[in-house]
């Protein structure tokens, strides 16, 4: 004996599937908005015949890690709208991911993504840098001077010359100039006493013969310190170079390739190391190379600017009309590390206008490639803006002129905007919530017996799940999403709908049972 009906059945299962489904529509209001449309735009691309899992937006390559990362400047302190190129020296040398910078005080310093730090107002920063992955980090503090070319209310004792106080004859020092104990950016002049026992050529003292002579430091007109200087009965020789070396590694047949953006370290391996005078001077026959002088000048530092080829030539300071060593340095892109293709916010859409690129760590490994699309409808412009006119399925890849065998292909799935609101609407709005008036009107008016109250808390029923799952949408239950009344009044809409289409197939279905009833002869 059956203890329920058929009508109690559906009822029951009507309500069951009403609150499942009401708690499925609470559960994607809830989604972030970039998940949310995600997911939208992957059920519309299936409807529409697009398979979202051919997409395709990264690529593997292999990454080598970063072990040591070391920040050098040349000094410590400098004074206010000074500017500072970082020298970063890393290791392994193949490492190409690229480095992040940043300053403890912004306010003090800023800092550029090539390690260019601006010098901004007096005070004590710390400029950070970092691999890519953030888990190696160095970092190095400046004193920031205001500025120094006027120095009567400076304590001219404060003021000190870092060099020593004996040096051979035929040698070359830089000459640093420090206040209060700490290096420091001036303008200044350097004067010999004794052109004979040394001569001063900028910052840098040249030794001639023994004896002693006495350094002026002068700012401007006013000398501010005298420093004594002794030149020994020792001469130092020119340096006889066997090999150049960049970062520590010989360079055969005197070439060297560079990466753009990088810096590398020149040094000499001397036949005469023990003797020789070490403060070099460079010349670079072409403007992309920025040579960069640390130690005295007796270790070089090479910046690679711009790709091409330079003959780099190299002297003694104290002998500037013989180079002891020459060499040629091609200059090219980084190899691309690549992570990614750039991808807009929304993803890619009909009727845009879109800069094709890779994300890649290192940008300038981006120099030299191009890109060719592959698809049913698109428009490329003469600024080589991609212009996507149809949704569905592209191929993107990108080739480059001095890498030939790196090749890197992407699938794009390109949707249509506006097609794929309307399908949100239509479906996740009002597909849902007519379904869910079905349930309603199923369960509710089984279960409610009087006809009044049925309609009522039956359209209470799909109004409050209506409200509920915008309000979620507000910013303090999700991100990225929003109240819409709009879209509530197409739920709303959704389920009356659905509650209708019941209701009127319900009253055909009783009046066709009716009427069979009716026309078929009664039993006695």
């Amino acid at each position: 004996m059956n203890i329920f009906s058929y009508k109690k059945w559906i009822a029951i299962v009507s309500l069951v599937a009403f609150c499942l489904l009401a708690l499925t529509i609470f559960f994607l209001a809830l989604q972030p908005g970039e998940q949310s449309d995600n997911l939208s735009k992957t059920i519309s691309a299936f409807f529409t015949g697009i398979d979202r899992s051919h997409e395709k937006l990264d690529t593997d390559i292999e990454k080598v890690d970063l072990e040591r990362i070391t920040l050098l400047a040349k000094k410590a302190a400098y004074c206010v709208d000074d500017k500072l190129t970082l020298t970063v020296d890393a290791s392994p040398a193949n490492y190409t991911e690229g480095f992040n910078f940043s300053s403890s005080d912004e306010s003090l310093a800023k800092v550029s993504d090539k390690g260019v730090v601006t010098f901004l107002a007096a005070g004590t920063v710390t400029i950070t840098v970092t691999g890519k992955k953030g888990k190696v980090a160095n970092d190095i503090s400046f004193d920031i001077y205001s500025s120094l070319t006027q120095i009567d209310d400076l304590d001219k004792t404060q003021f000190a010359l870092e060099i020593p106080d004996e040096l051979p004859a035929n040698d070359c020092k830089a000459v640093t100039v420090t206040y209060k104990g700490k290096p420091i950016s001036l303008k200044f002049q350097l004067v010999s006493e004794n052109e004979y026992v040394l001569s001063t050529r900028g910052s840098y003292v040249l030794t001639k013969a023994q004896g002693q002579c006495g350094l002026l430091f002068k700012v401007g007109d006013e000398v501010v310190l005298t420093k004594q200087m002794t030149v020994t009965d020792v001469t130092l020789e020119e340096p006889v170079v066997a090999a150049v070396l960049i970062n520590d590694k010989k360079i055969p047949d005197g070439k060297a390739t560079f990466y753009l953006g990088h810096n590398y370290n020149v040094g000499f391996d001397l036949e005469n190391d023990a003797d020789a005078v070490k403060s070099y001077i460079m010349n670079a026959t072409a403007n992309n190379l920025k040579p960069t002088y640390l130690n005295s000048s007796s270790q070089l530092m090479l910046t690679a600017n711009s790709c091409g080829e330079n003959t780099v030539t190299v002297y003694s300071r104290t002998a500037l009309d013989e180079p002891i060593a020459s060499f040629t340095v091609t200059i090219v892109p980084p190899p691309a590390v690549v992570e990614s293709i750039v991808t807009p916010e929304k993803g890619f859409l009909c009727g845009y206008d879109y800069e094709i690129t890779m994300d890649v760590n290192d940008k300038n490994s981006l120099i030299g490639y191009e890109f060719t699309v592959y698809g049913k409808d698109f428009t490329l412009s003469a600024d080589n803006k991609v212009r996507f006119n149809a949704a569905g399925e592209y191929k993107v890849v990108f080739t480059s002129s001095y890498y030939p065998t790196d090749v890197f292909e992407f699938t794009l799935i390109v949707i249509d905007e506006k097609a794929e609101t309307a399908f949100r609407k239509r479906v996740g709005h009002f597909g849902l919530f007519a379904l869910l008036g079905v349930f309603g009107v199923l369960s509710f008016c089984y279960f409610i017996k009087k006809l009044p109250n049925k309609a009522i808390i039956t359209s209470i029923a799909g109004a409050l799940v209506a409200i509920i799952s915008e309000v979620f949408q507000l910013p303090l239950f999700t991100d990225a999403r929003g109240f819409s009344v709009v879209d509530m009044l197409i739920d709303s809409a959704g389920y009356i709908v659905g509650g209708s289409l019941v209701i009127l197939t319900l009253l055909i279905f009783y009046k066709v049972i009716s009427r069979r009833r009716s026309s078929s002869p009664t039993e006695e």
